[in-house]
């Protein structure tokens, strides 16, 4: 996953409760951190370290999954990126 890092950068949508779904995988200090930051890509970028951080990549893909972003899902599975 870490391949794509700069692509989910790019298209995740972490504003639209994706972090809501990640709030059993990362503490509400981590989640408040991610939301403090002024752009979207900044969000996504802080949100992608942490994940990495803490080894919690099964946790993204089921946070994008079920926020219905599975074609980013489909995209890191198909280019090996777990």
């Amino acid at each position: 996953m870490e391949n794509q890092r700069d692509v989910l950068i790019e298209r995740m949508e972490s504003e639209y409760g994706l972090l809501d779904k990640l709030r059993k995988s990362l503490t509400p200090m981590q989640i408040a951190d991610v939301k403090s930051k002024t752009t979207t890509f900044e969000k996504n970028r802080s949100l992608l370290e942490l994940i990495f951080e803490n080894n919690k990549h099964q946790d993204l893909i089921r946070a994008l999954t079920e926020t219905h972003q599975t074609h980013l899902v489909n995209w890191v599975r198909g280019n090996g990126g777990q």
